[in-house]
């Protein structure tokens, strides 16, 4: 029994060790947006690059009337080096307000909400109100999130937030799994 215990706290112990460090980062490099007028007064969108040598994403928003029951779209594709398109998400309709709230949302959507909570303002429940001013500061995606090897390639995240069939914003923001120079874990 006692050594079951030991062994199991050994194989915990390694697989912190061994699964806390990722060889690759994600990497933001472009990002293209549109708004509605009528809802977002302004909406600027840019990357910061960190200490680390990697981009985050920044954005500022002002409403300029209250979202109710928001919507959101969202689709993310993994793109390879011969042209080759994979569709990781591709989530339509999705209640934007039970998202703010971590109710109800896919694996791959708590992720990029609880990264979202972690640098933004942005409210966990609606309506969002008139004159809110969104900020999102330093949005990344975290590789401790994902399995230990991820393969080199092309990252796109096209999200679009409507209410009644109404785009009121609509974000592409393309990125890449890079390997960092020492890794020997290259696809």
């Amino acid at each position: 029994m006692d050594r079951e215990f030991l062994y199991i706290a050994l194989l915990f112990s390694v697989f912190n060790i061994i699964g806390a460090w990722r060889p690759f980062y994600f990497a933001f490099d472009k990002v293209e947006h549109t708004k509605n007028v009528q809802t977002i007064g302004f909406l600027n969108c840019s990357f910061i690059r960190t200490k680390r040598n990697t981009e985050t994403f920044c954005m500022n928003a002002n409403l300029v009337r209250d979202m109710i029951k928001p919507q959101l779209d969202v689709l993310i594709i993994v793109e390879g080096s011969q042209n080759e398109k994979l569709e990781v998400a591709n989530i339509t309709n999705m209640d934007f307000c039970s998202f703010l709230e971590g109710k109800g949302a896919f694996k791959i959507m708590e992720l990029w909400r609880n990264e979202l909570m972690r640098s933004s303002n942005v409210p966990k429940k609606c309506p969002l109100k008139k004159g809110t001013v969104l900020n999102v500061n330093k949005f990344n995606i975290n590789p401790d999130n994902f399995p230990p090897y991820v393969p080199e390639a092309g990252l796109r995240l096209q999200a679009i937030l409507k209410e009644r069939s109404v785009v009121l914003l609509t974000l592409n923001i393309h990125g890449v799994v890079k390997y960092k120079k020492s890794s020997r874990m290259r696809g």
